[in-house]
């Protein structure tokens, strides 16, 4: 690009303005001139006296010097200072032709600096300012009662944990969009401050409510672009910190799938750049279950789960509500709470729990108070499945002797009283443990070898206690002989008939 129009530009000239003559012979224009004056002042050209005629004729030459000069200067090519002048000319004149902010500049990364809410957290780990939150539940979880009242008013004014797993690590005023009647709403609210010791006027000024379907008039609430600004600038001059929408899928009336979907999350991320000390949370649904596996993020209903920042699942599992957290955390959370007061109260980490649910004591302690018990009655008295019971057991070692009994082989269970003299190791019974083919499922046997193995060491007195000498006592060497006495004393190691043979 040449100085031409560049300069005119730094100069503020308008390019039509210029004289721009087209004739060069300036001597010939001066006398044309000078013939065509009609005015008294100015005497034709012919009237002119020599002197005068040579004096129009230099003005006309110097003015075509100059005029070249003009030329010369407009024609070079631009410095690189006038280059990015002018770009930056450019670029102010778009803005004010097209409004500020229609395209966004790149951002230079080398210069990048965190911002002011970089490191802040409302819900640690959680919920964090300029961020939306999925909550993806299925029926009968108690979302309402979890995120709008019990998140919503700790983050209001409790404080606390929430579902005594979150910490809740700032407070402040919170907005709720429902979809529910505002006396449900009231009576929840009022369940939920009673169990947190708390009384309406600590809402005053923190805690807020919407109905959500007339929110925005006859539009939904999160398509009405002029509501969406209106209320973008009431939650900022009350300095809010929390908008919750319950559900999104009422305040939205959109297809969960493509580009309406990529619409709302637009003007939601819209609400965040102009004021980027709000958090969202949007509550929707998950999908019908699919068996009983574990829930995952294509379980979210549409496409609510992609284009967020973080999910969290709510599982119905009868009085307790199962808790997953999902993408964009510092460590993804799997919990399980009991409802309780419109809380969410006594979680149990189950990642933590896999490794021992049951204190070791607590499984040593059925066992001691039932000698003899079947892995499925322990299971039953510790709360836990058979498989969790029979690793239990495997997991005490020699604390526990496992002797197989019954035509069967069904392994009982007995503590350890003397483990020289007792039965085989109960991990050595289950590693040697065979399914059974009678139909009964999940039955664990010990193979043919191991029965007579485990009935050979098996030492025991009619109170139950191991003999101190196992050369003494003996053990039933014709169980079949026995059968029936066995029968009475259920399927126990030992029959009447050996027991009155010692006493």
């Amino acid at each position: 690009m040449t100085a031409a129009p560049a300069l005119h530009v730094l100069r503020g000239e308008e390019l039509d303005d210029l004289p721009m003559p087209d004739d060069p012979d300036l001597e010939s224009i001066a006398i044309e001139a000078a013939e065509n004056d009609d005015t008294p002042s100015s005497g034709s050209w012919r009237n002119r006296t020599p002197a005068e005629r040579v004096a129009a004729v230099d003005a006309a030459a110097t003015f075509r010097r100059n005029l070249a000069t003009r030329e010369a200067e407009l024609s070079r090519p631009l410095t690189l200072d006038e280059q990015r002048l002018l770009e930056e000319i450019d670029r102010v004149r778009q803005e004010r032709e097209h409004g500020p902010g229609i395209y966004e500049l790149p951002e230079d990364r080398g210069l990048a600096q965190l911002s002011e809410l970089g490191t802040v957290e409302y819900v640690e780990d959680l919920v964090r300012p300029g961020r939306i939150v999925v909550v993806a539940a299925e029926e009968g979880t108690g979302k309402s009662y979890a995120i709008s009242g019990e998140l919503g008013i700790r983050l209001a004014s409790a404080g606390g944990s929430f579902a005594g797993t979150w910490p809740v690590v700032a407070q402040g005023p919170v907005l709720v969009l429902s979809e529910m009647h505002q006396d449900d709403d009231y009576l929840r609210e009022s369940q939920i401050l009673e169990a947190l010791e708390l009384t309406r006027d600590d809402l005053v000024g923190r805690y807020w409510r919407l109905p959500l379907f007339t929110a925005a008039a006859d539009q939904p609430a999160l398509l009405a672009d002029a509501w969406l600004a209106w209320i973008t600038a009431w939650l900022r001059t009350r300095g809010a910190l929390l908008l919750i929408v319950d559900t999104a899928t009422g305040a939205s009336q959109v297809d969960p799938w493509g580009k309406d979907i990529q619409g709302v999350y637009r003007r939601l991320r819209t609400i965040l750049a102009d004021y980027p000390a709000l958090a969202i949370v949007l509550i929707v649904h998950l999908k019908k279950p699919q068996g009983s596996g574990e829930r995952r993020l294509s379980d979210v209903l549409g496409e609510w789960g992609r284009w967020c920042d973080v999910v969290l699942l709510l599982e119905h599992d009868g009085p307790r509500t199962k808790l997953s957290t999902r993408k964009r955390i510092r460590r993804e959370r799997r919990i399980v709470a009991t409802k309780a007061g419109g809380l969410l109260v006594d979680p149990v980490d189950l990642d933590e729990a896999t490794g021992s649910k049951v204190p070791a004591d607590a499984v040593l302690a059925a066992i001691a108070g039932d000698p003899g018990v079947s892995y499925a009655k322990l299971a039953a008295a510790i709360g836990v499945g058979k498989a969790t019971a029979t690793r239990y057991v495997k997991a005490l070692g020699d604390q526990v002797d496992a002797v197989a009994t019954g035509p069967r082989g069904e392994i009982r269970l007995f503590v350890t009283a003397s483990p020289p003299h007792t039965a085989s190791r109960a991990d050595d019974a289950v590693s040697d443990a065979v399914a059974t083919t009678d139909g009964i499922a999940d039955r664990l046997t010990a193979s043919p070898l191991y029965i007579g193995e485990a009935v050979s060491d098996a030492v025991v007195r009619s109170d139950g206690a191991v003999a101190d000498d196992p050369v003494s006592t003996p053990w039933c060497s014709d169980y079949r002989g026995h059968y029936q006495a066995h029968r009475d004393l259920e399927a126990e190691p030992w029959c009447a008939t050996c027991i009155e043979a010692v006493l």
